[in-house]
């Protein structure tokens, strides 16, 4: 057997087990959604993002507390919510997942602690993953779960108090 060949058959062998491991890396680090009772902290959160996520602002107001509402009107929200998503979305930007960590509940009160995963693609051997953490105070207001603070995606909306 020609030399030359056996090296170029090794060579393509470990690129085929480097992929793989890459590949494999990438599929393992995602996680698969959950489904949360109705009714509970974590369903209202997955609301509120589904109807940020749909560009439905009605329902992701909704999502608010009397309180929180009482800081911020409706159509200053959708200003608010219009300038943050931008004139277009950016097809080269991050893939971004939101992953409920904890909810510590003390009565009608609640704290969930999210972990957002923004993973940037620059090909197979480049990917970065930035992951940052959020604090959301909720309170059960007859009796379904609001978010207790003035939020656009999951940033504190301007000049809302915290």
């Amino acid at each position: 057997m020609d030399s030359g060949r056996s090296l170029l058959g090794i060579a393509v062998a470990i690129g085929a087990i480097a992929l793989a491991a890459v590949v494999a890396v990438g599929v393992g680090s995602s996680r698969p959604p959950i489904s949360y009772p109705e009714g509970s902290p974590e369903a209202a959160i997955q609301a509120y993002l589904r109807a940020w996520g749909d560009a439905d602002d009605s329902a992701a107001y909704a999502s608010f507390s009397t309180a929180v509402q009482g800081h911020i009107s409706f159509v200053e929200y959708q200003q608010f919510a219009r300038d943050r998503r931008g004139p277009f979305v950016d097809p080269n930007g991050p893939a971004v997942s939101v992953y409920i960590d904890t909810v510590r509940l003390d009565g009608d009160r609640a704290t969930a602690t999210l972990t957002v995963e923004e993973t940037w693609s620059g090909g197979v051997f480049n990917t970065n993953v930035f992951r940052s953490r959020r604090s959301i105070g909720m309170i059960r207001e007859s009796g379904a779960w609001k978010i207790d603070i003035g939020l656009v995606w999951l940033d504190p909306a301007p000049d809302i108090p915290k």
